[in-house]
């Protein structure tokens, strides 16, 4: 004879087991930076780039509208960094709007290099997407620009490192913040990068590390890993027919020495989860096979980064919101259905 409570010990076991292999999936997507993957083709889209996504089914299903709002957790969501962070931005924006689910759009403010930061308080651009299912209510994207994450001290070009940001007035209305940094290296200046390049990285990113932390206590963060650029004689942008991914390309040595970016990337990454808990994706590999839909050296047509790094962040959020509500609910939910 087994009481009540022994079954009880016995289900809330067997609900862990039966959680065992999806938990391992998607912790193996999480400890692989959710790099890996494959492209493929879809319906719909106005060119062939368009009709492309990359995912990987173990770490999640693909991006749509309800994804994006269940992963933010129904409250606005913050996106900072350069300009390969606008082109996510950028792509999620267009995505939205293609599936008919943008409920409004704040006019844009200027992205050119000499226009000044917009006021504290106020991001540089933003729109509302319609979560009906998901929230019962609109959700705010917005989108700020700081090349370097924190302070002014490493920018040439002061209208893109807005400090403001991080504002407590300003960040305490978003729940998800998403960040990138890397592409600006140059700007760190000759002799910084001469030096011990693993030390430099490394103090460089605790630092921004151990000040982000104060800043997002109780927030989702997740860093997006910056890829890296390439020569434009590699260039194979897509014009018409079907887009094939090619063999990735070699990374350029030049003088925006984003040969360094991988380690800068490393570094970042390495601070950012163990000092604010960050959640790190890692779109290299999967905008590497895509070399037919560059726009330039450094960018991607805006659809593949939000099909691809789009995903991937979503995976990564969604992944951090299974990971601390399955093993009670599952067990609570088994438990009800069996008893």
């Amino acid at each position: 004879y087994r009481s009540t409570s022994m079954k009880m010990v016995d289900l809330i076991l067997w609900a862990a087991l039966l959680a065992a292999p999806e938990a391992a999936a998607r912790g193996a997507c999480a400890a692989d930076e959710h790099r890996y993957g494959t492209w493929e083709t879809t319906a719909g889209g106005a060119g062939p780039c368009d009709r492309l996504a990359y995912g990987n089914a173990s770490c999640g299903a693909p991006l749509t509208a309800d994804r994006l709002c269940r992963a933010v957790a129904c409250r606005p969501a913050l996106l900072v960094g350069d300009s390969l962070m606008f082109s996510l931005y950028e792509g999620l924006r267009n995505f939205i709007n293609t599936s008919g689910r943008l409920a409004s759009e704040r006019p844009e403010l200027s992205m050119h290099h000499r226009a000044p930061c917009p006021p504290v308080g106020t991001p540089r651009r933003g729109f509302s997407l319609a979560c009906p299912d998901a929230c019962g209510a609109s959700v705010s994207i917005d989108f700020e620009r700081h090349d370097h994450l924190i302070d002014q001290a490493f920018c040439s070009t002061k209208g893109y490192c807005c400090d403001g940001w991080h504002h407590p007035k300003l960040l305490s209305h978003y729940a998800t913040v998403v960040t990138t940094t890397g592409a600006h290296l140059v700007e760190f200046g000759k002799n910084a990068l001469d030096v011990d390049l693993r030390i430099f990285f490394q103090k460089l990113a605790e630092d921004v590390a151990a000040r982000l932390a104060s800043f997002v206590t109780d927030k989702s963060l997740v860093f997006v890993k910056a890829h890296v650029g390439h020569a434009k004689t590699e260039l194979g942008r897509a014009t018409r027919g079907v887009a094939r991914a090619a063999p990735p390309a070699r990374i350029v040595v030049n003088e925006y020495r984003w040969e360094l970016m991988p380690a800068l990337g490393d570094a970042m990454a390495r601070a950012l989860s163990a000092k604010a808990g960050a959640a790190v994706v890692d779109p290299t590999l999967a905008l590497d096979l895509r070399s037919d839909c560059r726009l330039n050296a450094l960018h991607f047509e805006p659809a593949v980064v939000a099909r691809s790094t789009g995903r991937m962040v979503v995976d990564a959020l969604l992944e951090r919101q299974w990971a601390r509500a399955a093993p009670a609910t599952g067990a609570r939910r088994l438990a009800r259905t069996s008893l």
